[in-house]
């Protein structure tokens, strides 16, 4: 019984997530159609920065709030989180500020394409909008509720971009991010509204007197915050193992390669949508089997999800090397140089998906300082050769280092699983 729920919760919950995949496909596909390929590598550019503004902005606190509201009370869990939102808050704003006070340096200067400045402005406000977007996610799906958080983490925001393409179509980089600003605004805004509703909800279930207890109760956030710091780097590496590369590409090469690599980038992430459906639901459950020292469920559970994931990987990498020539077709001509650059992406994310939940299964762990080392050590040793090698051979090298990058990060996130977790049960 317990099994036939698990794969009724995978599969509604890929359903979702599906869907988000599609709108996101859609979403780049109407922007590569309407803008010029030189616009269009001018947003993407935009739009990688603003990753990694939201990746210093939560600083990790997005893995840390799931594991920390899989394994504690609703009244704890909401002192915390008004307490992450604030931090966060004021993180992002600081963030934000940076960038506004020094866009037309980091346009100019840092990425030699003046015409990004415009849209770092844009990129500053939503570092804000995002940052609470993603711990609005983490918070749902910490508290069990991973269909909300797919939802909030995707399907609402494209979806709502999309509407306000089809009624003003995009004709340049900055009205596109505009229109993906105010989507991001009014997804901030009710992803807000659902959560406290939850709280209060969840909340009231309780006695009057534990109502009343909530105003007494002081959820500390240091351990959190601590917890957050150690999950960052780990959380930085990821996102420089699979963008910096195009930060890089930005100050040698053009906005037409640019766009190219974004594009190859976007489609090769699809791969990766299962495991981010097999993460929300599993996260929690590793974070609370682990905590009641249950190892064995840990493992068979890690070891159900794996030959799952495996069995993915498999026919989405068959499926990308026989029908990528007829995909790329639907974009512009120009787009078809893109098809080499996204087989070789799609190396990295079959590993990526099929080593499995591995660097989720650390966090929840909380063997992320031991990850944390090694990961460094990779994600060292990959911005040196990206440093060396990109100007030199341009787009392939981005791709060979991202996709090896990636290949390697998930191999030896598979062994530290093994020796700290599957070799301690007998």
């Amino acid at each position: 019984m317990a099994l036939i729920n698990f794969i009724s919760k995978f599969s509604k919950l890929m359903l979702l997530k599906i869907l988000s995949s599609a709108l996101s496909l859609i979403f780049y596909y109407v922007l590569a159609k309407q803008l010029s390929v030189s616009q269009f590598g001018l947003l993407s550019l935009a739009m990688s920065c603003l990753l990694f503004c939201n990746a210093f902005a939560k600083q990790g606190l997005e893995q840390a709030v799931v594991r920390f509201f899989a394994v504690n009370e609703y009244i704890i869990k909401y002192q915390l989180y008004k307490k992450v939102i604030a931090y966060s808050g004021i993180s992002a704003a600081l963030i934000a500020f940076l960038v506004y006070l020094f866009s037309t340096e980091i346009a100019q200067y840092l990425f030699i394409k003046v015409e990004l400045e415009d849209l770092l402005v844009f990129v500053a406000f939503l570092t804000i909008l995002q940052t609470w977007l993603g711990i609005n996610s983490s918070v749902l799906k910490g508290a069990g509720k991973p269909a909300p958080s797919l939802f909030f983490n995707g399907v609402l925001t494209f979806s709502l971009c999309l509407i306000l393409f089809y009624f003003s179509p995009p004709i340049d980089g900055i009205s596109a991010i505009k229109q993906f600003f105010i989507a991001v605004a009014i997804s901030c805004l009710i992803s807000f509204v659902y959560v406290l509703i939850s709280f209060r909800f969840s909340i009231a279930k309780g006695t009057n007197s534990t109502i009343n207890n909530t105003k007494h109760v002081t959820a500390p956030i240091k351990p959190l915050l601590a917890t957050s710091r150690a999950l960052f780097l780990i959380s930085l590496s990821a996102l420089v193992t699979q963008q910096l590369s195009t930060l890089i590409l930005a100050r040698t090469a053009s906005l037409e390669t640019i766009a190219l690599f974004t594009l190859a980038i976007k489609i090769t992430l699809l791969m990766s949508y299962p495991l981010i459906v097999m993460n929300a639901i599993t996260a929690p459950k590793y974070a609370r089997l682990y905590h009641q020292r249950e190892l064995l469920d840990f493992k068979e559970l890690a070891f159900f999800t794996n030959k799952i994931l495996i069995l993915i990987a498999s026919i989405a990498l068959f499926f990308v090397y026989m029908f990528t020539d007829e995909l790329m077709v639907l974009f512009d001509e120009h787009y078809k140089a893109a098809i080499p650059l996204i087989k070789i992406l799609a190396i990295g994310q079959w590993f990526n998906l099929a080593t499995g939940s591995v660097v989720s299964m650390l966090i929840m762990a909380g063997f992320e300082k031991k990850f944390r080392a090694i990961t460094l050590i990779l994600t060292s040793v990959s911005i040196v050769l990206m440093l060396i090698l990109i100007p030199i051979y341009g787009v392939f090298a981005a791709a060979w280092i991202t996709s090896i990058s990636m290949a390697l990060k998930n191999i030896i996130s598979w062994y530290v699983v093994y020796k700290n977790i599957y070799s301690k049960v007998r």
